[in-house]
């Protein structure tokens, strides 16, 4: 079952509101979204300010018939 534009946009609300403002800078919450998956990522300002942030998959939830399924990485 495909996720909808409505559960689409409560992740992405979600997601903006793990982080508290002061550490916005240096981690952040994402989610990407394809089909009936929905990938959870924490990612993080390069420790040192020079290069790229890093990502890290920390759950992956799976919309079904019968509600949500989830998965997480340790």
């Amino acid at each position: 079952m495909k996720i909808s534009e409505l559960d689409r946009a409560r992740l992405k609300k979600w997601a903006g509101q793990r982080i508290p403002d002061h550490a916005k800078a240096e981690v952040a919450v994402g989610c990407v979204v394809r089909g009936s998956t929905a990938v959870i990522t924490e990612e993080r300002a390069p420790w040192d300010g020079v290069g790229q942030w890093t990502s890290r998959r920390v759950a992956r939830l799976r919309r079904s018939d019968e509600g949500w399924r989830h998965a997480f990485w340790g």
